[in-house]
């Protein structure tokens, strides 16, 4: 809005204050500064890509959103790159359903039947 009809939308995240792209290495010193403000040990900037990613599975997020968030043509590619989360997840699910089939049967010996 500051820079009016001089601003570029192009629906960038990231972006000078006119709308255009940052140039790489630019974005790259933000990212430096960025992390040593927070006390963050130096990691590449495409590592962000996969925490976000990671935190969102492990939270629950529905695959299907984070493929769209990571621009994944194909599910595949983000069931891949994340299945060591995935795996994770698939304990927590078997938990889960242990304890609604606990919950429904009458006493413990029902549920030892089931097993």
């Amino acid at each position: 809005m500051f820079a009016g009809s001089a601003y570029q939308n192009d629906d960038l995240i990231f972006c000078t204050a006119i709308g255009k792209k940052l140039d790489t290495r630019r974005l790259y010193e933000l990212h430096c500064r960025a992390l040593k403000g927070a006390g963050i040990e130096h990691t590449a900037f495409h590592n962000l890509r996969h925490t976000v990613a990671t935190l969102l599975l492990a939270k629950g997020e529905n695959v299907k959103s984070i493929q769209d968030l990571l621009g994944h043509a194909d599910i595949n590619t983000t069931l891949n790159t994340y299945s060591h989360v995935l795996l994770g997840m698939k304990a927590a699910t078997a938990e889960r359903m242990d304890g609604i089939i606990g919950s429904v049967l009458p006493d413990s010996n029902s549920k030892q039947k089931l097993r």
